[in-house]
């Protein structure tokens, strides 16, 4: 594959590098007021129903006979139900107060929110406020990954609205916007908690990530001269794939600082970005597998001062995937560890290959 060119402009984050790229201090993440848990009025509106009830049994026993007899009885059962409605209101606010704090944040967030023919509506200040409010009110950073994911989610009313080229684009950048302020939230909070060694660590990591991706970027999707109109939205759709892959190994980072659980989603088995830098800034090999624009499996395995390698793979199971190169000179074991990294391991190389039987090459920054 011949090398490609791209001139994009990237977000940065908040780590000596800002969002805009300069080297300011990023403000406190936490300006936004914590979305407050709305009181469901059913259960006190049937309390009061059952009072009003109990009235009407009361004046059942007045009155033995007929109508107001009736009366009475019918009052007793809707005074049960009005007892019944506010068990139901009780279990509801326990259930809330137990963990269902993502549904009730993401219900608020989009009581007028999102709708299906809002295409051109600007959700960046919004779903500021709403990571801002979902942070400082979460029980838990589990708790709070939770309701970014139903944030995101509601964004596909969105998506299957669009239908120009342009409204597609204009739609996919919120997949993106929602972890990228997600990533930026959590960053803030680590700097300010973690012990100078941790964060030095994981300040030197994520500068790595962040230098690195533009040219990850390059290497998966392609410049925006070759796919025109499209890019944008496979843009946004890589972006969104990579960073909320990186919120979440950050998550684990201030879960842990914070002495809390906390459990990693299972990376993809067969697809994937990985990187070998060094432990600088700069990637010397990457290896990317893939799904082609054919359907095919593909795997494309660029090595420092070597070359570049592409062709297919079969999968065999458990991140293992079986590689043959298009023009049948190489082959060799793809082994995917999911967020440890990946390996290249050459099995068969023809006379002229620009590798060697028994090479083995490591990617241990996984995107």
């Amino acid at each position: 594959m011949k090398k490609k060119i791209m001139i994009v402009t990237l977000c940065c984050l908040a780590l000596g590098i800002s969002a805009c790229g300069t080297n300011e201090e990023k403000a406190d993440p936490f300006s936004g007021e914590p979305i407050t848990a709305a009181e469901s009025p059913t259960g006190n509106q049937n309390q009061g129903e059952g009072t009003k009830n109990d009235q009407g049994q009361e004046e059942g026993t007045k009155n033995d006979q007929g109508q107001e007899g009736a009366k009475g009885d019918q009052g007793q059962e809707e005074g049960t139900k009005g007892d019944q409605g506010q068990d139901k209101g009780t279990e509801g606010n326990q259930g809330q107060a137990e963990g269902n704090v993502a549904g009730q944040k993401v219900q608020e967030f989009f009581a007028n929110g999102v709708e299906a023919a809002d295409l051109g509506r600007d959700y960046d200040a919004d779903l500021q406020t709403s990571v801002d409010a979902i942070a400082a009110s979460s029980a838990s950073v589990t708790e709070e990954l939770a309701a970014v994911e139903k944030i995101a989610e509601q964004f596909d009313k969105l998506a299957k609205a669009a239908n120009t080229q342009y409204e597609i684009n204009q739609t996919a950048q919120w997949f993106y916007v929602i972890w990228d302020k997600e990533l930026n939230s959590l960053w803030g909070r680590i700097s300010s908690q973690a012990d100078a060694q941790t964060k030095e660590q994981l300040l030197s990591e994520q500068r790595n990530w962040v230098s690195m991706k533009e040219e990850v970027t390059l290497e998966n999707i392609g410049s925006s001269e070759e796919n025109g109109s499209m890019y944008p939205t496979q843009q946004y759709g890589f972006w969104e794939e990579i960073t909320r892959n990186r919120v979440y190994v950050l998550a684990n980072a201030l879960a842990k600082i914070k002495g809390e659980s906390f459990a990693m989603p299972e990376r993809n088995a067969k697809y994937g970005t990985y990187v070998n830098n060094e432990g600088t800034g700069s990637v010397y090999d990457s290896l990317i597998t893939r799904k082609s624009w054919e359907g095919e499996d593909e795997a494309l395995i660029a090595l420092y001062r070597t070359g570049v390698i592409e062709g297919t793979f079969v999968d065999q199971g458990n991140g293992k995937l079986a590689f043959t190169s298009y023009d049948g000179k190489v082959e060799g074991t793809i082994l995917l560890r999911g967020w440890d990294g990946a390996s290249f391991e050459v099995t068969a190389a023809g006379d002229d290959a620009i590798v060697n039987v028994g090479a083995k090459y490591e990617f241990n920054f996984a995107y």
